[in-house]
This record gives C-alpha cells, sequence and structure tokens, in this order.
C-alpha cells in the first residue's frame, strides 16, 4: 500500500497512518478517526492530538497492536505570517 493511501485527512489540517486508521476495538469495530476529529476540531492541535490519543487507546482496550501516529497542524493568522516571512531583521543585536 502506498503512503497515500495509508493516511487521512484530519479536517484538512492532518494526517495520521494506518496503525490508527485500522485500530480496532476488541468487538472488531474500526476507531472514527474522522468522526472524533471532525468533533474536536476546534481545539488546538496538542489538544486535538491528546483527545485523539486518550479515545484511540480506550477504543482499542489499551493497547495498540500496529505502530500509530498522527499529525495536526494548525494555521498561522495571515498577517503574522506576513511579518515572519517578510522580516529581514536579525535574531539577536
Amino acid at each position: 500500500m502506498s503512503p497515500l493511501h495509508r493516511r487521512v485527512v484530519l479536517g484538512g489540517a492532518g494526517a495520521a497512518t494506518d496503525g490508527v486508521i485500522e485500530a480496532r476495538a476488541p468487538q472488531g469495530d474500526f476507531f472514527p478517526l474522522a468522526e472524533r476529529a471532525v468533533s474536536r476540531s476546534h481545539d488546538s492541535p496538542q489538544v486535538l492530538l491528546h483527545h485523539l490519543r486518550t479515545d484511540l487507546l480506550a477504543h482499542v482496550g489499551g493497547h495498540l497492536n500496529d505502530d500509530a501516529a498522527m499529525v495536526a497542524l494548525q494555521r498561522t493568522p495571515r498577517s503574522h505570517a506576513d511579518n515572519c516571512a517578510t522580516s529581514r531583521e536579525p535574531l539577536s543585536p
């Protein structure tokens, strides 16, 4: 399976590996990653990942059978990004 097929976008601002996407509860249900991510989309990336990790471990009964990785991103406001991109001032005197 190609890397593109092994991740899912979290609300357009992140990704997760197949270890998260294919994680199953003891009853066999897949982890509802998209639903959980959307329900916490107002959170910061750190808070979102904390809750997703907690939910994932609870879903699988406390132990993952595969490696798992998630990344969440937050867009910087345009005015701040513009200042950072165009600043030519040295970082220290």
